[in-house]
């Protein structure tokens, strides 16, 4: 054979496998169009819910001139029924463990969906998958934050695609589960399958097209935009009409959730505009109806924060309309209201529990009930208006007259024309009112105005039996614990003996020496009460007497001096008429002039009732919202769970002046 023989053959074959390549490639293309214009038209079927769920191979019939003559088989995988549970915006179907690279591996629950919906005799969504790959059609889906559309041609083992069951899928190319920028799907990404397949009955192989409701079809081009911000006052219903629902096919049924941070926040659609509403007046409202009606009824929208509440809210607004999502994140920021006073500082108390049972006490929010204080005002020192004298002691240190007080005792004589009180007068006045509540814990936030720097705030504690009744009666009952039950109800304290007897039994270590030595120091009855304040300026002297923004009645009921932990703590006991401490909340901060007090460095202070005897309320100096004013409020003492403490959350690094 000549050479010239050999480059013909050489030339026929390469030109004979050029066109065997060409008629194959013109036969993809062909495929290729077939497959995506099939997938037009069963989308189209699909938002004009022309498709029926089914456990068997359906046939497809279409109209289009394209597929005239052409076999075609529908299989049900997700259906027609919603990706989400009702209500909800996670997913149905979820990665359970962490996709494997290494593998391939897609987890996920073999029942997370059942076809048909509801129907007795279903299948899992894992049989249904397996429904597919019995045709030889490969299975495509999508898993969320993953580098692309995944397919798998492996079957579920039978085992595993039962109710109840971890199914497996092995993808064909593991680069689909990696994104190189949110890396590997985390446990609990969506997992997005089919809703339904479709291919040539004849030749599954030739084309075949699944059903995620791509973008061949009309999507609904799902957005939803807001405020940059919301200011919101505290406690009064605020409407925000600058939600809007932006997408191209209005008559598709969508869903849209609001859902604020604030677990007593209460959200509320004033105008339902033909929308199905869950959840008015509470913390997450859910909408369900046509992106048209959903246009309109997000615009009446209202936000409302708990009463008493102030600072910092979120709120997510999410809609989803099939598988697309869109999701919006505003800040909120509600504002205090402080009840008229124009001056002074508001700081919000947040009334409820320590949860102990894990160990480290951890405030419970979600049940809180929250208080606005606001500051008295007042050019004296916070001890001159806290007001002390003790005669008795030869005078070893006395403050002034305070003008919240009423003076019962003229023995402490006067300097210029302010007039030193007894120990015995404190009787705290609001405009002239008295305000002390007895068999309270009376709690009042102090702001020196002429002080500009970091000594301008205090809080002042008064513990009260003004009317003097700890040791007008006896407890009643023969255990210690119906004797203690006695006490808390009528206010009679328990004898010094009963006390003393069952220290072992109380969750604390009583800090003083309880003298019983004979008949009536057994039968002595004092008011007792035992609390704790974490967060305080750590090495603060509380007994120094010439330190006029702190005072303690008396040394050695309460810490002296602050330790390291920041903790004070109290074991105070009194008989007639009251006890009290002025704690000091310096601001070492003094960046602003006046300083604020939400630039304290040392914490939110917790006030922890850890144990009592004849008080039963906490008494505070606050905003009533009802009436929008400043008056001592009374909030009764609530015991909580077996691991649980009450207690008050000083939210000071939320404060904000009035104005």
């Amino acid at each position: 054979m000549t050479i010239l023989a050999t480059a013909a053959i050489g030339v026929f074959g390469f030109i004979t496998q050029t066109e065997n390549n060409l008629f194959q490639s013109r036969n993809n293309f062909v495929d290729q169009q077939a497959d995506e214009a099939l997938g037009a038209l069963l989308y189209e079927d699909f938002i004009t819910s022309g498709l029926t769920d089914s456990t068997m191979v359906d046939d497809y019939k279409s109209t289009d001139a394209s597929f005239q003559g052409t076999e075609l088989a529908l299989l049900t995988v997700h259906g027609n029924q919603s990706r989400f549970a009702d209500g909800q915006t996670s997913a149905k179907c979820r990665l359970t463990s962490a996709t494997s690279e290494l593998i391939g591996s897609v987890s996920f629950a073999a029942d997370c969906v059942t076809i048909p919906e509801g129907d007795a005799d279903n299948i899992t969504i894992a049989q249904a998958i397996n429904n597919v790959l019995d045709m030889g059609v490969p299975i495509s889906f999508g898993v969320e934050n993953a580098g692309g559309l995944c397919s798998s041609t492996q079957k579920i083992p039978d085992a595993n695609a039962d109710p109840g069951a971890i199914a497996t899928l092995i993808v064909d190319d593991v680069q689909c589960l990696s994104s190189p920028v949110t890396g590997q799907p985390s446990v609990g990404s969506e997992i997005i399958f089919p809703r339904f397949v479709t291919y040539s009955a004849e030749d599954p192989n030739r084309f075949h097209t699944s059903l995620i409701e791509n973008s061949t079809g009309k999507s609904t081009g799902l957005s939803i935009t807001g405020p940059n911000s919301i200011t919101a006052p505290s406690g009064v219903s605020r409407g925000v009409t600058d939600f809007l629902l932006s997408a191209l096919v209005d008559n598709a049924t969508a869903v849209v959730t609001f859902a604020a941070a604030q677990l007593q926040t209460q959200l509320l659609i004033a105008d339902h505009h033909g929308t199905t509403v869950v959840g008015d007046n509470s913390s997450s409202v859910t909408l369900t109806g046509t992106i048209e009606n959903l246009k309109e009824a997000i615009r009446d929208f209202f936000y409302r924060s708990p009463d008493g509440y102030f600072g910092a809210d979120t709120l997510t607004v999410s809609v989803r309309s099939g598988s697309q999502r869109s999701t919006l994140s505003v800040p909120v920021d509600v504002t205090p209201n402080c009840g008229g006073q124009t001056n002074g500082t508001a700081t919000r108390f947040d009334l409820g529990y320590l949860d102990n049972g894990s160990g480290t006490p951890i405030f419970d929010e979600s049940t809180a009930t929250f208080i606005t204080t606001v500051s008295i005002v007042d050019d004296s020192s916070p001890t001159h208006y806290y007001g002390y004298c003790d005669p008795d002691n030869g005078d070893d240190y006395r403050y002034d007259y305070a003008t919240g007080t009423v003076v019962s005792n003229n023995t402490c004589g006067t300097v210029g024309t302010e007039v030193y009180q007894d120990y015995s007068s404190r009787l705290m006045r609001e405009n002239g009112v008295a305000v002390n509540q007895n068999r309270a814990i009376n709690i009042a936030l102090y702001e020196e105005n002429d002080q500009m720097g970091q000594d301008r705030f205090a809080l002042i504690v008064v513990l009260d039996s003004y009317q003097g009744i700890c040791n007008n009666g006896l407890p009643t009952g023969v255990t210690f614990a119906d004797k203690l039950a006695s006490a808390r109800s009528t206010g009679f304290a328990l004898r010094a003996e009963d006390f003393k007897n069952n220290l072992g039994s109380l969750p604390f270590t009583w800090n003083k020496t309880i003298d019983t030595s004979t008949q009536s120091k057994k039968d002595d009855q004092r008011c007792k009460v035992v609390f704790r304040l974490s967060n305080m300026e750590p090495g603060r002297n509380l007994d120094a007497t010439s330190d006029l923004h702190t005072f303690t009645d008396d040394p050695g009921e309460y810490t002296g001096t602050i330790g390291s932990d920041g903790t004070l703590t109290a074991h105070a006991s009194w008989r007639n008429p009251i006890d009290g401490v002025v704690i000091p909340l310096r601001v070492t901060n003094t960046s602003t002039t006046p300083v604020q007090l939400r630039n304290y460095t040392f914490g939110n202070p917790i006030f922890e009732l850890i144990w009592w005897d004849t008080l039963n309320a906490w008494n505070v100096r606050s905003v009533n919202t009802t009436t929008n004013t400043i008056e001592y409020q009374s909030f009764s003492f609530s015991p909580g769970g077996p691991d649980q403490t009450q207690a008050i959350r000083l939210n000071i690094n939320q404060s904000r002046q009035c104005s």
